[in-house]
């Protein structure tokens, strides 16, 4: 697996009595500007909204079948303002998950709910090492949560690309360069990830975490051509 910052609230707890705790994914956030410019992973102006397909595994990485999952799942969707790792305020868009081997997104009212919420870098994201030009980008990353009812006591969210490398969604408003690189705890172990991203249109754009060897990790755009999956797995992997 390759190596991402884990916030606070990136692992969800268990849900008792429909009393919901969540877990967002963080990427983490990174600095130093490297050379070179990956495309980037522009979704289609005209898609109203995508289809993600759904898998669901256990501690051993085994598929879990969809009578084995668990109750009244749904993916939330909210926005980090000015940041890739943090804490969203609130949910934007609400997806059901359930039993179903896909889920749509629709990725219209996101762009337009989530572009109401894009801010100029924060202070914390700055202070991290991320950077960004032009410094007055505004843009949100789109945190994922998951909500659901019963067992078990804790789950793993986050979007993966046909690599199995971690995907992030984050709107900008602006053609931008966001880079840097910077050094977080991981499980326990010292992970370093550095971004090198160019974005040349406004909107909706993935990005790509690939590992580089050992405990680093690069992140870039996207291929135009990613299909992401979600999945959802043990906390405990």
């Amino acid at each position: 697996m390759i190596a991402v910052e884990r916030t606070p609230n990136e692992r969800v707890t268990h849900c008792v009595h429909r009393r919901t705790l969540f877990s967002t994914i963080t990427i983490a956030s990174l600095a130093t500007v490297v050379a070179g410019c990956a495309a980037p992973s522009r979704l289609p102006p005209s898609a109203d909204s995508i289809s993600v397909a759904v898998k669901f595994v256990n501690a051993g990485g085994d598929p879990v079948l969809p009578d084995d999952r668990p109750e009244d799942a749904s993916l939330l969707l909210g926005a980090i303002a000015g940041a890739i790792a943090g804490r969203p305020k609130g949910t934007l868009q609400t997806v059901r998950i359930a039993k179903l081997p896909t889920i749509e997104i629709d990725l219209s009212s996101f762009a337009a709910a989530i572009e109401r919420q894009t801010a100029t870098m924060t202070a914390t994201a700055a202070a991290a090492g991320l950077q960004i030009a032009p410094a007055d980008t505004k843009f949100a990353r789109a945190s994922t949560f998951l909500k659901w009812r019963g067992p078990p006591s804790g789950l793993y969210i986050t979007f993966i690309d046909s690599d199995s490398s971690n995907l992030t969604l984050v709107f900008f408003d602006r053609p931008c360069r966001l880079t840097g690189t910077v050094k977080r705890l991981n499980s326990g172990e010292k992970a370093t990830i550095v971004y090198d991203v160019t974005i040349e249109k406004a909107g909706l754009s993935w990005l790509v975490t690939t590992p580089t060897g050992g405990t680093e990790s690069v992140v870039h755009a996207a291929p135009p051509a990613v299909r992401p999956t979600l999945v959802i797995r043990p906390v405990t992997m």
